[in-house]
C-alpha cells in the first residue's frame, strides 16, 4: 500500500470488524446448549452438527457445553430448577409415537409450555409437539416416508399450503442463506395437520416438501410416486420457538449444518436482543453436568493391582504358495480336529476384501480360562478347563472365580460388559512382541523384538455375545412401557433369559486365548504365512496379591518355549502332508459321502419355523401398522428354524423303517462338530465364519456371516470393493465425508452394515452358441455383462433398498458418535455397490476415533445389538419385536403365546485383543446353533421391512437367507444317516 494511501481507501482486509457481529460470534462460539432425548437412535447426531458450527474451535471439549438427558430421565421440576439455569437454548430431539401421548414426549411437552426465555429447536416428534402444544393436530401423513429425501420450499409467514406463494423471505428463520430447494431426509408418519393451524395466530409455516415419494398401495402391492406437500417447518410468531420435520442431522441432508448455525445464531440474537447476556451464568456447574447422559459414555477401568504382566511371543514359519483358506482348514483339524474346546474365526471366502487372515486355538490350554455369562442369574464365571480333557467322553471344568452382578443400565460399571471391560484390561500385553524366524537354523536364538504384526490379533479374548444381552446395553430397556396398541394381542414381552441353562448356550462365552495359531492370506490369495502365538505371564508375577484367577491367565517362557518347539514341528509336519494333497484327500472324501447320500436327503424332515408363513405375514403387517402410526421406521423381523437331529427324518421314512435302530445325526463330539462345519462351510464359504465347540455342555457354533459388525483398530485403513459398474450421481453427504488422513497409532472404530444384495447372473458355459475352443461367443457374454450392469445399477438406484441402508448408516453414526472423539464420525464410502463373484452388495463404511477413556469392549456395548438386525430407532423397535417373534409352545394352548429368544443369532462372535483393544466382531447371521446337548440344530433368518416392503416377498427373503445355510444343513444330516446303514 503507497503510504499516501489512506486506510479507508485500502483493502477491506484492514476494515474494522462490526462489534456487533464480534459480540455474537463470540457468543456462539460460548453457547450452552440443552438436548433432550425422545428415546431416538439418531438424537447423537445432532451433537455432531453442533460441533461442525463454523465458529465452533473443534479443539474444544464437548461436555462443559452441551447437557443431554432423557425426557423421561428427571422430573420437570428438577430439569426446570437445576439444568435450564444453566444453559442458552434448548434441542428437542427426533423420536418414536406421538407428543399427544405424554409417555412418548415427557418433559418435552413441559419445556414447550413453560420455557419462555430460551430459543427451542424441535426435530421431527419435537417439531410435531410445538404444533401439538400451541393448539395444533399431529395426524397420519397421506405417506409414511422414512429414508426418502425430498425438496423443500420454505417462505416466511404464510399459514395454508395454499397461501405458499403469498409472502416471501427467509430472515429471522432457520433457512436464511440456505439455497432454494435444498434435499432433506424424512423419517416420519405423523405430520402436523395445516387445516388445524389455520386458526392458530401463534404458529407460522415456514417450509413444506415439494415433488413426490415413492409409496406401496398395500391393496395392490404396486409401487406410485406420490405428490407431497407436507408442513416441513413450523416458527412461532412472537417466541424464539422453531421447529422442522425433517430430519437436518442425516447423514444426506444438505445444509444440516447451516441449519444448526442458524439456530445458534437466532439464540445470539435472541439472548443480546433481550438483556441476557450479562445474565448468563460463567459456567455450567459440575454437578449438573454429572446429569449429563454424556457425562457416563465411557468407562476408564485401570488393571487391577497384582495384575499379571503379559508379554506376546510369536514364532512365524516361511510364506507357502497354496489356497489360504484350505490351509487354514487343514492345519485346524490337524491340530484341534479332536479337541473339546476348539474354536476357529475362519477367513473362508477368498476374494473377499475382509478374507485376510484366520485364528484358531483351544479353551483347553494350560494358560486359558473361559468367562461365561447367563441373564437368567446374572453369574458371571471364570471356568478352567483340565487341559487333559480330550477325550470323547468330554471335559472337566472347575470354576475360578464367580461374581453375582446386579446389572443397572442407568448406572456406569454396573452390567457385565462394565465387568467385563475391567477384566479385558487386567488382561493387556506390553507393546514389545518377541518374534522368532522358523525359517532359519537356530531360530532358538534367532529373535526380535517388534512393535506390529500384520494382523491385530495378539491373543486374547474370543467367543460370542447373543442378542440377549442387549438388556444390559440398551438403556431403559427393561423399564419402557408396552407398545401403544399391543394390548390385546395375546403375547408377552421376552424377559431377558437367553433360554434353559441347561440346554442352550450360555449369554456370553469368551475364551482367554493365550496360545493361538494365526493364518494369515498374502496379497491376492496366492499363499499363506502362519504365526504360532503365546502370552507369556511374568516370571516375578506373585498370585498371592491378586484375584486367584489371575494365576491361571498364560504360562511361563520355560513352558511356552517347550510349547512353542513342539507346535513347530507338528505344523511343519501337516505342510508337508498338505502340498502332499491331504486337503485334496479330505475334500474327495466329502464329495464321496456327498454321492453316497442322494437318495437320504429327500428324506430328511422339513425344518420348523418359529413363526409360520402366515405367522411371518401377520407379523410384517403389523410392523408396517406401528410404523404408520410412528411407533418405528424400519422393523428387522426373524425367525428361527429348527431341525431335531434325534429323528430327522420324514415321519414313515422308508429309510427308518428299513434301518434296525433309530437313526440319529446327533452331535456328540468334535468329530461330528467338524461334519457338520465343513458340510456348511463348503456350500456357503464367508469371510467371517466360525467354529466353537464346547465340550462341557454339549453344545457349538458353526457360523457363516458375510458381515463385519464392529472393528477396532490402530491400523485403519479404509479400503471399499466399489463396482466400475455403477453410474453414480453427485455425492450429497458432503458435510460428513471427511476421509482421516493419519490415522497410524490413533484408535479407530470402524462398521460396515450390508443392506440391500442382488445376485449376479451367470456367464452361460456353454452358451448356445459355444464352441468347443471358446465355449461362450461374444454375444452372450456381452449381453450377460450388460445385465450384471443394470442389476448393479438397479440395485444403486433402488428407492427402498437405499432408504435401509440410510437408516441404519444414521444410527450406526449416532451410536459411533456417543463414546467417539467430537469431530470424528465420518463416512468415507456410503452405499458404494461391492461386487463380488456371486451378488452386488450395498454397503457403507462408518468410522470414528475412540475417546482416549474407552474401552474396546465399551464401544462394542455402545453399539449392541447391531442396528442391522433391530431396525430403528433401536430400543422402541426392539421393545415391539419382543411382541412380534413369538410361537405357541407345543402342549401350549394356541392363544397362548411366548417370546423365543434369538440366541446367537443376531448377536456378535469375534475377540478382543491383548493389545491396545483392538477387536474386529461380525454380525451372527448365516450361522447354525447346535444346542439341546447336541440334539437340536437351529438358525435364525429375517430382514429389515419398512413401509414400501412387500410382506410376501419378505418371507421369500427369509426363504433365500435360510437356503445359504440348510444345504449344508442337509448334507451333513444324510452323511450322518448314510453311515448307520
Amino acid at each position: 500500500m503507497s503510504p499516501l494511501t489512506s486506510p479507508a481507501a485500502s483493502s477491506n482486509a484492514l476494515a474494522v470488524p462490526d462489534p456487533t457481529e464480534l459480540a455474537l460470534k463470540r457468543l456462539q462460539e460460548s453457547m450452552r446448549t440443552l438436548i433432550v432425548d425422545n428415546y431416538d437412535s439418531y438424537t447423537y447426531n445432532l451433537l455432531h452438527l453442533w460441533f461442525k458450527r463454523p465458529h465452533l474451535p473443534d479443539a474444544r471439549p464437548l461436555d462443559d457445553r452441551v447437557i443431554l438427558i432423557r425426557n423421561d430421565q428427571y422430573p420437570w421440576e428438577i430439569v426446570r430448577d437445576r439444568i435450564l439455569p444453566f444453559v442458552d437454548n434448548i434441542i428437542i430431539s427426533p423420536g418414536p409415537g406421538t407428543p399427544e401421548i405424554a409417555s412418548d414426549f415427557g418433559v418435552c411437552a413441559n419445556i414447550l409450555r413453560e420455557v419462555r426465555d430460551k430459543p427451542i429447536f424441535g426435530v421431527c416428534l419435537g417439531h410435531q409437539g410445538i404444533a401439538h402444544i400451541f393448539g395444533g393436530k399431529v395426524v397420519k401423513a397421506r405417506a409414511a416416508v422414512h429414508g426418502q429425501l425430498s425438496p423443500v420450499k420454505y417462505k416466511h409467514g404464510f399459514k395454508t399450503v395454499s397461501e405458499a406463494n403469498t409472502v416471501v423471505g427467509k430472515e429471522g428463520t432457520l433457512f436464511e442463506g440456505i439455497p432454494e430447494n435444498l434435499r432433506v431426509v424424512r423419517y416420519h408418519s405423523l405430520v402436523a395437520d395445516p387445516e388445524s393451524l389455520a386458526g392458530i395466530d401463534d404458529l407460522l409455516i415456514t417450509a413444506y416438501a415439494v415433488g413426490t415419494v415413492r409409496v406401496r398401495d398395500p391393496t395392490t402391492g404396486q409401487f406410485h410416486n406420490e405428490a407431497t406437500t407436507e408442513i416441513m417447518a413450523l416458527q412461532h410468531r412472537t417466541l424464539p420457538i422453531y421447529g422442522v420435520q425433517f430430519h437436518p442431522e442425516s447423514i444426506c441432508t444438505e445444509y444440516g449444518r447451516q441449519l444448526m448455525t442458524n439456530f445458534h445464531r437466532l439464540t445470539a440474537e435472541y439472548l443480546t436482543a433481550n438483556g441476557l447476556v450479562e445474565r448468563r451464568p460463567a459456567g455450567i456447574p459440575s454437578d449438573v453436568l454429572a446429569m449429563s447422559a454424556l457425562a457416563s459414555t465411557s468407562i476408564a477401568s485401570p488393571a487391577a493391582s497384582g495384575a499379571p504382566e503379559l508379554r506376546l511371543v510369536t514364532a512365524k514359519l516361511p510364506a507357502l504358495e497354496c489356497n489360504p483358506a484350505d490351509l487354514t482348514l487343514f492345519l485346524f483339524e490337524w491340530l484341534y480336529g479332536d479337541d473339546q474346546m476348539g474354536f476357529m474365526l475362519d477367513s473362508a471366502k477368498l476374494g473377499d476384501l475382509n478374507s485376510t487372515y484366520s485364528i484358531m486355538g483351544s479353551g483347553l490350554s494350560a494358560g486359558s480360562v473361559t468367562v461365561r455369562y447367563r441373564l437368567a442369574d446374572n453369574r458371571a464365571q471364570i471356568l478352567a478347563f483340565d487341559p487333559s480333557g480330550y477325550a470323547p467322553a468330554g471335559v472337566e471344568r472347575r470354576v475360578v472365580h464367580e461374581e453375582k452382578l446386579h446389572p443397572d443400565t442407568l448406572k456406569p460399571g454396573t452390567t457385565f460388559w462394565d465387568w467385563m471391560q475391567t477384566v479385558v484390561n487386567q488382561t493387556q500385553a506390553d507393546d514389545q512382541i518377541q518374534l522368532f524366524d522358523l525359517g532359519r537354523a537356530g531360530w532358538l536364538e534367532d529373535y526380535r523384538y517388534v512393535d506390529e504384526l500384520p494382523f491385530a490379533f495378539r491373543g486374547g479374548w474370543v467367543g460370542h455375545f447373543t442378542y440377549e444381552m442387549k438388556a444390559e446395553s440398551l438403556p431403559m430397556y427393561s423399564t419402557q412401557s408396552r407398545p401403544h396398541g399391543s394390548s390385546g394381542d395375546g403375547v408377552h414381552p421376552a424377559n431377558n433369559s437367553g433360554g434353559d441353562a441347561s440346554a442352550e448356550l450360555p449369554d456370553v462365552n469368551l475364551i482367554f486365548a493365550d496360545r493361538s495359531i494365526v493364518v494369515r492370506y498374502l496379497p491376492d490369495a496366492s499363499g499363506a504365512e502362519v504365526y504360532i502365538q503365546a502370552l507369556v505371564r511374568s516370571s516375578t508375577f506373585d498370585s498371592s496379591e491378586a484375584p486367584q484367577w489371575f494365576g491361571h491367565i498364560a504360562d511361563t517362557s520355560d513352558t511356552t518355549m517347550e510349547w512353542l518347539g513342539s507346535t513347530a514341528r507338528s505344523i511343519s509336519q501337516a505342510l508337508v502332508e498338505f502340498a502332499h494333497g491331504g486337503a485334496k484327500r479330505a475334500d474327495n472324501s466329502d464329495n464321496g459321502a456327498a454321492s453316497n447320500t442322494q437318495a437320504v436327503i429327500d428324506e430328511i424332515a422339513d425344518p420348523v419355523s418359529a413363526l409360520s408363513y402366515a405367522e411371518y405375514i401377520a407379523a410384517v403387517e403389523q410392523s408396517q401398522k406401528w410404523i404408520r402410526e410412528g411407533e418405528s421406521y424400519e422393523v428387522c423381523l426373524t425367525t428361527q428354524f429348527r431341525v431335531d437331529l434325534t429323528n430327522p427324518l420324514k415321519a414313515g421314512s422308508p429309510l427308518a423303517a428299513a434301518s434296525n435302530g433309530p437313526l440319529t445325526a446327533e452331535i456328540r463330539d468334535p468329530a461330528t462338530m467338524r461334519k457338520l462345519y465343513r458340510s456348511l462351510r463348503r456350500f456357503n464359504p464367508a469371510p467371517y465364519a466360525a467354529y466353537f465347540w464346547f465340550g462341557d455342555i454339549g453344545g457349538g457354533i458353526a457360523g457363516s456371516s458375510p458381515e463385519r459388525f464392529l472393528r477396532v483398530t490402530t491400523n485403519l485403513n479404509i479400503k471399499s470393493m466399489d463396482s466400475e459398474l455403477i453410474d453414480t450421481d453427485e455425492a450429497i453427504w458432503n458435510e460428513h465425508q471427511s476421509i482421516p488422513t493419519e490415522t497410524k497409532g490413533r484408535r479407530w472404530v470402524e462398521m460396515k452394515p450390508i443392506k440391500g444384495t442382488v445376485r449376479r447372473p451367470k456367464i452361460p458355459s456353454p452358451c448356445p452358441h459355444g464352441t468347443m475352443l471358446s465355449p461362450v461367443c461374444d454375444h452372450c457374454e456381452a449381453r450377460v455383462k450388460a445385465a450384471d450392469k443394470q442389476l448393479a445399477n438397479e440395485l444403486y438406484h433402488d428407492v427402498k433398498e437405499r432408504a435401509e441402508n440410510l437408516m441404519i448408516v444414521d444410527l450406526i453414526r449416532n451410536d459411533l458418535t456417543t463414546f467417539c472423539g467430537p469431530n470424528t464420525v465420518c463416512v468415507p464410502h456410503l452405499m458404494a455397490i461391492e461386487t463380488y463373484a456371486h451378488v452386488h452388495q450395498m454397503v457403507t463404511t462408518v468410522c470414528g476415533e475412540l475417546r482416549d477413556e474407552v474401552g474396546g469392549l465399551k464401544a462394542l456395548d455402545r453399539c449392541f445389538p447391531p442396528g442391522s438386525m433391530t431396525g430403528a430407532p433401536k430400543l422402541r423397535t426392539v421393545q415391539l419385536l419382543e411382541y412380534l417373534e413369538t410361537e405357541r409352545r407345543k402342549g401350549e394352548e394356541e392363544e397362548k403365546r411366548v417370546p423365543y429368544p434369538r440366541g446367537i443369532y443376531s448377536g456378535c462372535i469375534g475377540y478382543i485383543s491383548a493389545h491396545g483393544g483392538q477387536a474386529d466382531w461380525s454380525v451372527v447371521i448365516r450361522t447354525v446353533v447346535v444346542d439341546h446337548h447336541g440334539k437340536r440344530l437351529s438358525a435364525g433368518a429375517g430382514g429389515a421391512l419398512t413401509i414400501l416392503s412387500d410382506p410376501h416377498k419378505e418371507w421369500e427373503e427369509v426363504l433365500v437367507k435360510f437356503g445359504s445355510v440348510y444345504p449344508g444343513i442337509k448334507s451333513y444330516i444324510a452323511e450322518r444317516i448314510a453311515e448307520q446303514f
